[in-house]
């Protein structure tokens, strides 16, 4: 059925046959001045379009069009006009498709019979089904489109072999067209169904890339970090997919991860802590302040691989004073942002400084153990607010405390 009105000329219709004939004598009579298209024997009037520059799906609700059935002869239209001429009229065939046209692109030509002073006959061999004829006169535009508009995108998007996530998209707009056609909302559905799928097997590929990057870490702090890139990666694909064969392997490969932590862990907690050399320490202590507040940071570089040993004070918990060997990582070396990591404190990777890139510059940072909170630091050199420390006595409270914790071991 044709998705609206369709607006058929009142004619004194001889056979299909003879009317369309450019010599025949009974000329139909129409009531209005316009372009007839003639098929199954009927004919159907273009009628006037508000479309001004593209045409896509999403533009199909006012068209009216005319069914051409299985028939492969030429498309035939009547012109009913008073003075009319075919050098001030343009004829533009465009294809319902998913693809956004040009509204005057594809001009094409028919083959002009003049039947009387106010009728011409059109033959168009270029015109097909799922075609849509624009008309463009002195008067306006009009517009008429050979067979439904719904059912060539019902077609269109059956067979389509597009990614789903592009046809959904072009769904939506052939449903602004037709927002109540039953068939393109089901559709609609099924293509969605498929965008969850198309999504999951992206993410589960992403998955297995950083699993092999996982794999190939050889030292268990590189392999802790890229422990933590596969569980996000694999959390969020769980929550893209109900499949039981994809959630089994995906749950299969966190459990793996969380045996080879147990096992590292447990291997840590028994492995001695090597105590560096005196002699690694390198120049003077650096000293900081927290903003606003008592905490201050007391640090020393020790070899020359980035490492040093930061004591914490004014800490309201069991870190208050403690020494941690650190790691300096180096986040942009355009723009000198890095971070002090240790894997001292709860046996984990964990940030303490941290200094950035902002927009007026570099910001130094610390989150203190036990309370991990942002706090802004700034170096001190009042002996008073921090008092000198030397880089001896930072070391020997360092070594003391690795050595009773190698005796518990």
């Amino acid at each position: 059925m044709p998705d609206s009105i369709i607006t058929t000329a009142t004619a004194a219709l001889v056979t299909a046959t003879s009317a369309l004939a450019p010599s025949f004598q009974d000329t139909p009579s129409f009531q209005s001045f316009g372009y007839y298209l003639a098929s199954q024997g009927q004919y159907y009037r273009a009628e006037p379009s508000d479309l001004q520059y593209d045409f896509n799906p999403s533009k199909l609700a006012k068209l009216t069009y005319a069914p051409l059935g299985e028939t492969t002869d030429p498309v035939q239209l009547i012109v009913y006009q008073e003075d009319w001429s075919s050098k001030d009229t343009g004829f533009y065939a465009i294809n319902i498709d998913l693809l956004n046209h040009e509204l005057y692109n594809n001009q094409i030509t028919p083959k002009i019979s003049k039947l009387d002073e106010q009728h011409y006959q059109l033959t168009f061999d270029q015109l097909t089904s799922g075609q849509v004829l624009f008309i463009s006169d002195a008067t306006g535009l009009y517009s008429l489109a050979l067979d439904s508009p719904s059912d060539k995108l019902i077609e269109i998007f059956s067979s389509i072999k597009e990614s789903a996530s592009f046809v959904v998209g072009k769904l939506n707009r052939a449903l602004k067209s037709f927002p109540d056609n039953a068939q393109l909302k089901a559709l609609l559905s099924e293509w969605e169904g498929k965008v969850a799928g198309e999504k999951a097997a992206k993410v589960w590929a992403d998955v297995l890339k950083k699993w092999q990057e996982y794999q190939d870490q050889q030292d268990e702090e590189s392999k802790e970090i890229y422990a933590g890139r596969v569980e996000r990666e694999l959390s969020y694909f769980l929550s893209l997919t109900q499949d039981p064969q994809q959630q089994a392997e995906a749950k299969g490969l966190q459990q793996q991860i969380l045996d080879h932590r147990a096992q590292a862990e447990a291997a840590n907690a028994q492995a001695k802590i090597v105590v560096p050399d005196q002699a690694e320490l390198q120049g003077p202590v650096k000293r900081y302040q927290v903003y606003g507040e008592k905490i201050t940071i007391t640090m020393v570089d020790l070899g020359t691989d980035g490492d040093a040993l930061i004591r914490f004070s004014g800490l309201p918990n069991e870190h208050n004073n403690q020494v941690y060997r650190h790691q300096k990582e180096v986040q942009s070396t355009s723009t000198g942002s890095f971070i002090y990591t240790t894997a001292e404190i709860n046996g984990n990777n964990w940030n303490t400084i941290v200094v950035e890139n902002g927009w007026g510059g570099l910001s130094a940072f610390v989150y203190p153990p036990g309370i991990e909170e942002r706090k802004g630091i700034y170096a001190s050199t009042d002996d008073k607010e921090t008092p000198v420390e030397d880089a001896r006595l930072i070391y020997h409270d360092y070594v003391s405390r690795i050595e009773k914790l190698n005796a518990s071991k």
